[in-house]
């Protein structure tokens, strides 16, 4: 019978004379703390919305009317008029929110590293690279993932609409089944979104996103998400008029996009798949998925964020969606092109230069700064799908 043999690394010269082999480069690093999907990413794409980068001002802003003049009318030839001067002019006021990530590192990690220090100069270099990417990426990873965070975060007036505070708003703070769209009492009480009350007369109910219900799980129910679908993309599609379109407010539905959680999305191919008794045309005809389902050519898209996200009522409090008192996916009609996020110029994901802490002088620190807001120019073109009843869960 043979020897059992002696382990590798109890060659000794060996091991001080080997490092560590890898099956990638020194440089490449698998990142697994991070989430299924990041949104707030995909909204730096021009085809999926219309972010804008600006050089400053005190506040983000927009111009918007909810009215007409009101002078249109029928008349007599030769009969008297009494003109009028209509104001109807609005402001959207947005304030400016900051974040900040940053890379650290303390001199012992360069000065003790015989290799940086000492190795040839291609093997320093690389060495410098790897250091400085996994710093970078840990950096970037806690940026994306609070951004993100913060696209879906419970809506808080306090911390949201006012002057002094701190938190942009979030898409469920703009899109939600809210009475006159406020998501939570905190906001009822506060009366304004952007500086304008979604209450006042003179807005005319159009401040709040398009609502619709869904009940049913059956593809013969008249009543399962699919016709509520159906109903919302009406809602939420507005035309110009062929002539004097210029007047009239395009609507570019190439940047809709309809956001669900993994239940939502579940929910959808499930329904897909009830609809007919032959499987998708991949594969030979042998994939029950349904890999890429769309609505009206928009895709619906699973936002891993939505699975945990305290945005549903249990009577309460706010809590994930699956412990609702209405345990059910929501459905959000997002229209890219009237709600975005707005990015100072000079500070959009920003490096700054590398500083040794003013305390600690042998670490090093280099922030990371986004200086944002997400922009909300017309809520009505924005809408929600919701159950009435406990559903899928």
């Amino acid at each position: 019978m043979a020897g059992s043999g002696t382990a590798l690394v109890s060659f000794a010269d060996f091991v001080a004379a080997t490092g560590p082999g890898y099956v990638t480069e020194p440089t490449y690093l698998i990142n697994d703390a991070t989430r299924e999907t990041h949104y707030f990413g995909r909204l730096l794409d021009p085809s999926v919305s219309a972010a804008k980068h600006i050089s400053g001002g005190e506040s983000i802003n927009e111009k918007i009317h909810f009215q007409g003049g009101g002078t249109f009318q029928t008349y007599k030839p030769g009969q008297t008029q009494s003109w009028v001067n209509p104001q109807r002019l609005k402001r959207i006021e947005a304030q400016w929110r900051h974040t900040i990530a940053h890379m650290t590192w303390v001199d012992n990690e360069i000065l003790n590293n015989e290799l940086m220090m000492d190795g040839r100069d291609d093997v320093r270099a690389q060495q410098y690279v790897s250091l400085r990417n996994e710093k970078r990426q840990l950096a970037m990873t806690d940026m994306y993932e609070g951004l993100e965070d913060l696209l879906w975060a419970e809506p808080d007036y306090n911390s949201m609409e006012v002057d002094t505070g701190t938190e942009p708003y979030s898409i469920p703070a703009f899109v939600n089944i809210g009475t006159n769209g406020y998501h939570n009492t905190t906001w009822s009480t506060g009366g304004t979104m952007e500086g304008i009350s979604a209450a006042a007369s003179d807005v005319n109910s159009k401040w709040q996103p398009q609502t619709q219900t869904y009940t049913g799980t059956s593809i013969t129910s008249g009543t399962n998400i699919l016709n509520a679908f159906d109903r919302m993309s009406m809602k939420v599609r507005f035309v110009q008029p062929t002539m004097f379109s210029q007047y009239f407010t395009a609507d570019d539905l190439r940047r809709q996009m309809i956001l669900t959680s993994r239940e939502g999305r579940a929910a959808v191919q499930d329904l897909l798949r009830q609809s007919q008794d032959l499987f998708v045309a991949i594969a030979g005809g042998q994939d029950p998925a349904y890999p890429d389902p769309q609505f009206h050519g928009i895709p619906i898209e699973y936002v891993a964020t939505l699975d945990t996200a305290t945005l549903y009522d249990d009577g309460s409090d706010f809590v994930a969606e699956a412990d609702a008192t209405i345990a059910a996916p929501n459905f959000y009609f997002i229209n890219g092109s009237f709600l975005y996020p707005v990015f100072h110029k000079y500070r959009f994901f920003e490096q700054l230069e590398p500083s040794r802490h003013h305390t600690v002088p042998d670490t090093w620190v280099v922030p990371i700064m986004v200086w944002y807001n997400l922009f909300c120019t017309s809520r009505k073109r924005q809408g929600i799908v919701s159950a009435t009843q406990s559903a899928y869960y």
